[in-house]
């Protein structure tokens, strides 16, 4: 188990909205730490974080319809698992459209994954993924 914290500050009057976020892990469970010789359970504890940049853009398509594009790169320092590096480059495209308490939303995504850290050594380094919701407000 863990605990995770993160910080994070954007400037919305600034054009594309660019936002930094800083993610620090601490594990409880000294269990889920690998030392410099791969040993479980011997690694340090608290040095693991994640720092990102990202921007986005909104555009108004129609009333109560929104397109959200977006841009992030990602460092992960992933100590406790002896890996780190870029861990991420995002592309994102959202749909959202409302009408009265309904909101919809759909969004595809797009990584490339630079560091072989974290991309299976070359075999895993462009991933797509899409998200889609629904709200209701009362």
């Amino acid at each position: 188990s863990w605990a995770e914290g993160t910080v994070s500050l954007s400037i919305n009057a600034l054009p594309l909205c660019p936002t930094i976020s800083y993610t620090h892990d601490y594990y409880v469970d000294e269990n889920a730490t690998v030392d410099g010789n791969g040993v479980r359970g011997e690694g340090e504890q608290g040095r693991d974080y994640y720092v990102k940049f990202a921007l986005s853009h909104s555009f108004q398509l129609v009333s109560g319809s929104t397109l959200a594009l977006g841009a992030s790169a990602g460092y992960f320092n992933y100590e406790s698992n002896r890996k780190k590096g870029f861990s991420d480059i995002v592309a994102s495209a959202k749909l959202a459209t409302s009408a009265g308490p309904v909101s919809l939303f759909g969004q595809m995504n797009f990584a490339y994954v630079p560091d072989d850290d974290f991309n299976s050594e070359g075999d895993n380094e462009y991933r797509w993924w899409a998200n889609f919701g629904v709200a209701f407000s009362i």
